[in-house]
């Protein structure tokens, strides 16, 4: 049985009205934060810190490589990098990395994904740090494997409630850790392997383990997490002088891949093998690598269940040993960041014999670096991810399928950013990286989104490195801000504009020896400031003008002596914002007012400030201030405030944020929006954006719940365009620019997932367990016969439960939900 769960939220339909969505799921997103948008014609323009754009992904994804497509519907999506993933041999996958959210649900930096898009409630053991590496021993009746183990490692020093070292082996069912087995590792586990029941292998970057000097590669009892005095890597003691990246274990080999160039003294680069009967490296296996090793290829699961869940899918070799089958049994297949390999040219991919190292003559090549590789065992596809976007030469951005003989097959989808691994179980392929959009195309720092497509138009000019600020004339100039070199390919440093009218880059130059961090323009005249010294090699400190028509630097330098966060303009003068103590040579600190002409002080404003401006806005009589500040006058305001542009009187406006504040803007004659670092206004929960009054500062209902600060926005209808650092709206994975309703109504089904309810292993044999995505009153679980005979019934209190079925015959069995809502039936079968 397949289930499928769907929310609207994550389906990224085609729609051109929000209608009663949040937020708009077909919009597309940049793959890195939006800083400043304006508005031209049909487009939205957004500047940035961004690569590419396309359609909104989270982190990881799920890929049918008998379709060639991205499996979508209901998939869970992760609010951040995906580091880690192996297969939980029931068909889904175990994942690590540096998130929070997955599928909408709290889940910090590990999860359990069923193959069918259901996050396993029960399992939530929240490391403190980021995962980089899973192993998991499947469970196996005849080697008397009751259940999954799930080996863990990475930074964190507490794990499920319990202190673990940054390794640490976990229960499948609740992610508690295992009370007697606690190995003290100093520092990153990086890769995990091991061989059946006796032991496992764990490399990274520690120095010492259990208080014993172990560089780098450890070997543990699988049972106690004792150093295996048995047998110990003797050879190894403060031998790799570099991380430890991948591991791969058959048939009595370990081979070792990383960043080392020494082992034990010696010279040995990148990859060596270890022969575990001999306690020695093979000094036979040269296979002549010239840069590190990330990833050693792993055989993709095929789901083949027994008694009390699946066994291993490879072979079982002497004393209950598993086996990982090598790439063509007597070679293994492994990718990095080198360009030579025995000799031969081998482009960060190559295929080496087992035996002596010897290259084989398969022959794959990619641009950049390869993190991850899985191989089909049964087609003897292989499977590619990386940093790179060209495979063979052909385009392939951070992901490519060949066959066995390296040529490039049709399962083709881009990614924007790197793939950090990859595991295959059965037909399906979990992708987990730092991607947070797909199928798009490449836009450099800016790009346009039309919005009626809802996708990138032909605009395509950008700059070189990130833009900060961006503002639109009245007659089609745009004005941008940055720490580029280069804006459409023409040399301008932090300060340019394009004419929208001819897309072309503007031919007057200022060039700023720094950061330029905002932008503003009366006429023909463009005001910037940041952190700088020089404009055109002519002394600015901090600020400047130029006229974009005639090219000429302006006599204006107000120096501020401190870095200029935000400037507003008005008709004869400049609104201040930032972090200095004098500007103009008057002491005015953090905020302050200069003329248009010569950059003069206006000393009769004076807003004493207690501390830094991180933006602006001046809206008629109205000017809001957003900062880290707590009084503006002698009047308490934390982080938020207004006050008169003219006088400097400040307003009740006061909606008192629990934190920073690193956007303000009035949207509308009645409505201010605030975005920073906060989590309270007014004592309410809002992360990271609230709507307020733009009277008293008032919160309103509406709670779009960000999980990180907007920078920008522009207010259109009942739309609310919000760019920033956020990656995830309400739960849900929408990176960097959003589209929100104002007018949404709290509590529309499409914002939460059905009731969703698994049972696995199955086949089953003395237990299954029960798990619902939340607990629901009044549920029975109830299993009948093929007659129709009720056989058991049990209630079920939580969200997860174990039923022992262990009283059963053996035989085919239909277990059916009652009460609770839930309707549901599934056919289970019982076998020994």
């Amino acid at each position: 049985m397949r289930l499928i769960f769907v929310a609207l939220a994550s389906l990224g339909i085609q729609i051109n009205s929000i209608g009663q969505l949040l937020y708009d799921t077909a919009m597309w997103v940049p793959n890195g934060p939006v800083h400043s948008m304006v508005r031209y014609n049909n487009d939205l323009i957004i500047g940035g810190d961004f690569n590419y754009v396309g359609k909104a992904l989270g982190y990881g994804m799920a890929v049918d490589t008998v379709n060639g497509v991205p499996v979508f519907y209901g998939f869970p999506e992760v609010d951040g990098p995906v580091y880690a993933v192996f297969p939980d041999t029931w068909g889904g996958w175990f994942i690590g990395g540096d998130f929070t959210l997955v599928g909408g649900q709290p889940r910090k930096n590990l999860a359990h994904i069923s193959k069918s898009g259901h996050l396993y409630p029960g399992f939530n053991p929240s490391p403190d740090g980021a995962v980089y590496a899973i192993w998991v021993v499947p469970s196996n009746a005849s080697s008397g494997i009751p259940r999954p183990e799930v080996y863990v490692g990475g930074d964190f020093t507490i794990i499920g409630g319990e202190t673990r070292h940054h390794l640490a082996v976990l229960n499948p069912y609740n992610g508690a850790p295992y009370i007697n087995w606690d190995p003290v590792l100093n520092g990153r586990v990086r890769c995990i392997t091991g061989k059946g029941r006796s032991t496992v292998y764990v490399g990274g970057d520690f120095t010492l383990v259990n208080g014993y000097s172990k560089l780098r590669l450890a070997e543990f009892n699988q049972v106690n997490g004792a150093v295996y005095v048995a047998e110990t890597l003797k050879v190894f003691n403060n031998a790799f002088n570099a991380s430890v990246e991948a591991l791969y274990y058959a048939y009595g080999e370990l081979f070792i891949g990383g960043a080392f160039t020494t082992v034990d003294n010696q010279q040995r680069k990148y990859l060596v093998k270890y022969i575990a009967g001999a306690d020695s490296i093979d000094t036979g296996f040269n296979p002549g690598v010239n840069g590190p090793v990330y990833t050693i290829g792993k055989e993709g699961y095929v789901v083949k269940y027994g008694s009390t869940g699946p066994p291993p899918p490879a072979r079982i070799g002497d004393h209950q040993e598993y086996n990982e089958r090598m790439f063509m049994d007597t070679t293994i297949l492994f990718g990095g960041f080198f360009s030579l390999v025995g000799g031969q040219p081998r482009i960060n991919i190559a295929e080496v014999s087992t035996t002596d190292g010897s290259v084989t003559s398969l022959n794959i090549q990619t641009n950049g670096p390869v993190n991850s590789l899985n191989w089909s065992k049964r087609n003897g596809d292989i499977f590619i991810g990386g940093n790179f976007t060209l495979v063979n030469g052909q385009p392939r951005r951070h992901f490519a399928q060949t066959d066995s003989l390296g040529a490039i097959k049709n399962l083709q989808f881009n990614v924007s950013d790197p793939v950090r691994c990859l595991a295959l179980s059965d037909s399906l392929l979990y992708l987990g990286g730092e991607f947070v959009c797909r199928d798009g195309v490449e836009r450099n720092n800016i790009a346009a989104i039309d919005l009626t497509t809802k996708t990138a138009g032909s605009f395509n000019i950008g700059a070189d490195r990130y833009v900060s600020s961006m503002v639109l004339t009245g007659t089609g100039k745009l004005l941008v801000g940055g720490n580029f070199l280069a804006l459409g390919g023409q040399p301008r440093m932090g300060v340019g504009g394009i004419d929208l009218n001819t897309n072309s880059v503007m031919p007057f130059v200022a060039n700023a020896n720094g950061l330029v961090r905002t932008v503003t323009y009366i006429g023909n005249k463009m005001y910037f400031g940041g952190l700088f010294s020089t404009v055109n090699n002519i002394p600015r400190t901090n600020m400047g003008c130029v006229n974009i028509v005639t090219g000429q630097l302006e006599n204006w330098h107000p120096d501020p002596n401190g870095t200029v966060n935000s400037i507003e303009a008005g008709s004869d003068r400049i609104w201040v914002g930032g972090y200095y103590t004098s500007i103009g040579g008057f002491q005015k600190n953090h905020l302050a007012v200069v003329d248009t002409l010569g950059g003069y002080c206006i000393t009769s404003f004076n807003a004493a400030v207690n501390d830094g401006i991180y933006d602006l806005d001046v809206d008629g009589s109205r000017l809001y201030l957003g900062g880290w500040f707590s009084t503006l006058g002698s009047q308490p305001r934390s982080n938020a405030g207004m006050m008169d542009p003219y006088s400097a009187a400040v307003s009740s406006f006061n909606p008192n944020p629990s934190n920073y504040v690193r956007s303000v803007q009035q949207i509308d004659p009645s409505t201010v929006v605030i975005g920073g670092d906060f989590t309270l206004v007014g004592g309410q929960d809002r992360d990271h954006m609230a709507l307020v009054t733009s009277a008293t500062g008032t919160l309103l209902p509406l709670n779009p719940g960000l999980n990180r600060a907007p920078l920008c926005y522009i207010k259109e209808n009942n739309i609310l365009y919000t760019g920033g650092l956020h990656t995830a709206i309400s739960g849900r994975v929408h990176a960097f620019l959003n589209a929100i309703n104002l007018q949404y109504t709290p509590g529309f089904p499409e914002s939460d997932y059905p009731h969703q309810l698994l049972i696995y292993p199955n086949p089953a044999g003395e237990f299954i367990m029960v798990s619902l995505a939340s607990p629901v009153d009044g549920m029975s679980l109830v299993i009948r016969d093929m007659t129709g005979r009720e056989v058991l019934r049990v209630i079920i209190t939580g969200a997860e439960a174990m039923l022992n079925i262990s009283d059963l015959t053996p035989g085919i069995y239909m277990v059916g939900a009652e009460g609770g809502h839930i309707s549901f039936q599934q056919k289970l079968i019982i076998t020994r």
